[in-house]
């Protein structure tokens, strides 16, 4: 009975890591300007825009380090990519223009 209580307890960790996330800041303007969202996301879970933040993303934060993330063109996240790791005053090449995002940590 007990190895089964320990089964139980390894597979619930299990299952509350792969649920893991974390949070995005975006802002309609660079340098962390303008309106600014905390997101919260699920790994792997693909996030579209609201119409506040929609083709308005100028710059963006994730909170804490570990973060691998995709912004996308396109809702339900397709279209041109634009990846991030870490901190962005700007986005070059993709000011406005994103739609969706998707991330691990």
């Amino acid at each position: 009975m007990l190895k089964l209580y320990a089964l139980v307890g390894v597979l619930a960790a299990c299952v509350g890591m792969a649920a893991a996330g974390g949070t995005v800041v975006f802002c309609t303007d660079e340098n962390m300007q303008g309106h600014c969202v905390d997101l919260d996301y699920n790994n792997n879970d693909c996030i579209n825009f609201g119409s506040g933040l929609n083709d308005l993303i100028s710059s963006l934060d994730p909170e804490g380090s570990g973060h691998s993330c995709t912004l996308y063109k396109d809702y339900d996240c397709k279209g041109d990519t634009f990846g991030f790791t870490k901190h962005h005053d700007t986005l070059p090449g993709f000011n406005d223009v994103a739609s969706s995002f998707r991330c691990t940590s």
